[in-house]
């Protein structure tokens, strides 16, 4: 029996999947000792198949819950030429991940923003507009810290006079949470102040705002001040003001290159996405297919129109969307003229489709009267003389039959069309 434990315990420590290390160090000390840590048992041989039945028990989870590899597939547009294709157009990949995937780059979350002091020397510029504006901020702060006096005055109905006092600055936090991108909403509020208080805020020393917590987003990449002044309620106003930085980092731009290739015997094409620069993690969709990251994107295509959307996301986390509509022609075309003259006269005699005659092309083509009976068919590029069923029998001037074929090419793709054909004297 410890054998069998040996075996089970090599088997599970072969699988990839994430597990509990508790459980996992549980298990091993029952598969070494044969006593289950739960329970005491009366002998080893007992032990040992508690010990069993647990490892088995682990290796059924185990084995249910581990990752399968699925294939998302896209459903293709029909071609504009009327004809139909039954075929499925995929971003398929059974390949490993890239290198560089596996250490993929992953978009920034909301987390707590470290923000960066400023000095007040930082503060004071020897740019005349900057200084400008500085005063009129100054100016603009005084109004509100009347206005915030004069709004507790009422508040309380008081006949004392309130005072403002400047407070040691710093006595408080700035807490910043969000995304460090250029759009993305960041909220700030103020950590250490007791009792009833009012917020300002200055964004970039312009955008002025008021509340305990309020939410801004930043339309730059660059460092960006972050100013708080704090008022507390009482009979003494106290006013404690701190200026911070937040740094908020550039979305990536990116460079797409879309090429598409042909077969010779296939209708489909190859479409080839990349994009530059390679530091960036991508993710790759088509349509409204399941999007998979790695480098490039690679997909067969039947014609019609296919949206490739692109997620960029760059080593600092900020993320950029593109989307791409790229039209896919037929690698080659099969064209069926509407008209023919069975004369005998050498001229136009038979009519076949041009191209099925391609190699690796398999098709049925059926060709029906103006009674709707079945009047010629084949698997071989054969052309039709007009015969009847294989009859004497010839068609008549003004005549007009239906005809449909559906082929299959080299890439199992398959394709159907139909249309008239009048015959012509």
């Amino acid at each position: 029996m410890k054998n069998f434990d040996d075996i089970l315990k090599t088997k599970l420590e072969s699988l990839d999947f994430a597990y509990d290390e508790q459980a996992w160090m549980a298990l091993e000390s029952e598969l070494d000792s044969g006593v289950p840590t739960q329970a005491a048992t009366p002998s080893g041989a007992t032990g040992s198949l508690w010990a069993g039945i647990a490892a088995a028990t682990v290796l059924t989870i185990a084995m249910a819950t581990a990752p399968t590899l699925t294939s998302h597939e896209e459903q293709s547009s029909a071609p504009e030429n009327g004809a139909t294709n039954t075929n499925q157009a995929a971003f398929v990949s059974d390949e490993e991940p890239d290198e560089k995937d596996k250490t993929a780059i992953s978009a920034q979350e909301v987390h707590v923003i470290k923000l960066v002091e400023v000095d007040a020397e930082d503060k004071n510029s020897d740019d005349e507009d900057a200084d400008q504006e500085i005063a009129e901020i100054e100016i603009r702060s005084d109004e509100i810290e009347k206005e915030f006096i004069d709004e507790i005055d009422n508040d309380f109905n008081s006949d004392d006079d309130l005072t403002l006092s400047q407070n040691i600055d710093n006595e408080f936090e700035i807490i910043a949470k969000g995304i460090q991108c250029p759009g993305s909403p960041v909220e700030f509020r103020v950590e250490g102040v007791e009792g009833k208080f009012v917020v300002d805020w200055l964004f970039n020393d312009v955008f002025p705002m008021r509340g305990e917590s309020v939410q801004y987003s930043f339309d730059e990449p660059g460092q960006h001040t972050v100013v708080a002044i704090v008022r507390t309620e009482g009979t003494e106003v106290l006013r404690m003001e701190r200026a911070q930085a937040i740094e908020i980092f550039e979305k990536p731009t990116v460079d797409l290159d879309i090429k598409l290739t042909p077969h010779d015997q296939c209708f489909s094409q190859t479409v080839t996405a990349t994009a530059d620069p390679s530091s960036n993690a991508y993710h790759w969709s088509v349509g409204k297919g399941h999007a998979q990251q790695r480098e490039s994107l690679e997909f067969s295509a039947m014609p019609g129109t296919y949206e490739i959307n692109t997620m960029a996301i760059n080593p600092e986390g900020c993320r950029q969307r593109y989307t791409s509509n790229v039209v896919v022609a037929p690698s080659f075309s099969i064209w069926a003229p509407n008209a023919f003259t069975p004369d005998g006269n050498g001229t136009n005699d038979t009519w076949l489709p041009k191209g099925l005659e391609r190699p690796g092309l398999t098709f049925t083509l059926e060709i029906y009267g103006t009674d709707g009976s079945l009047v010629y068919k084949t698997t071989e590029p054969e052309p039709w003389d007009g015969s009847i069923r294989g009859t004497t029998e010839r068609p008549r001037t003004g005549d007009v039959f239906t005809w449909k074929y559906t082929v299959k090419d080299a890439c199992n793709n398959v394709m159907s069309d139909g249309g008239t054909l009048s015959v012509i004297r």
